[in-house]
């Protein structure tokens, strides 16, 4: 969903008191709307598995797992030799002091978001929470590109495919 659109409904929601249809008085909270647009919100959101465009979201269980867990899986499948396995994993240990501090926040930035779904809390805080999660996805992502990039450079090109379809495997890249 679009930003602006996403704070537009927040707003109007959070100003709606109340509707009545055919003489019947169907009160609507005003935080139980906003409640329930949160929800839909947060369905939609990268990392809940509930969006439609699943090639562009992250796992549901982004960033939970420890740094470094793949690489044993990547280094098999694209079969590489002593001295890659010992360059490989020195790459992906030397990203760990960028990428583990963006993780924690990330995991900690989610919690709040939740938990200002649950309480109700204002449109405005809860946009500014997703935002921050949406900023702190980008910044692991960027580093996880990086990360890729470098990884490549130590390949040979038929491992480069085999790299690749891991990935693909994994749901990392597009299909």
């Amino acid at each position: 969903m679009d930003r602006r659109l996403c704070f537009y409904l927040i707003q109007g929601i959070s100003s709606f008191d109340g509707v009545r249809q055919d003489g019947c008085s169907m009160i609507f909270k005003r935080n139980h709307c906003l409640q329930l647009f949160s929800l839909l919100l947060l369905l939609t959101m990268p990392g809940n598995g509930y969006a439609q465009d699943k090639t562009s979201l992250p796992d549901p269980q982004a960033f939970s797992k420890p740094y470094g867990h793949h690489l044993a899986p990547i280094l098999e499948h694209i079969q590489a030799d002593s001295i890659q396995r010992s360059q490989i994993t020195a790459l992906v240990m030397s990203y760990r002091s960028k990428i583990e501090p963006l993780r924690s926040q990330y995991r900690q930035k989610s919690q709040e978001f939740l938990t200002c779904v649950v309480k109700g809390d204002t449109a405005d805080l809860i946009i500014n929470k997703q935002l921050q999660l949406g900023q702190l996805y980008a910044d692991i992502t960027s580093q996880y590109c990086l990360m890729s990039l470098a990884v490549r450079k130590l390949l040979k090109p038929e491992q480069i495919v085999l790299y690749e379809e891991y990935k693909k495997q994994q749901g990392w890249t597009r299909k």
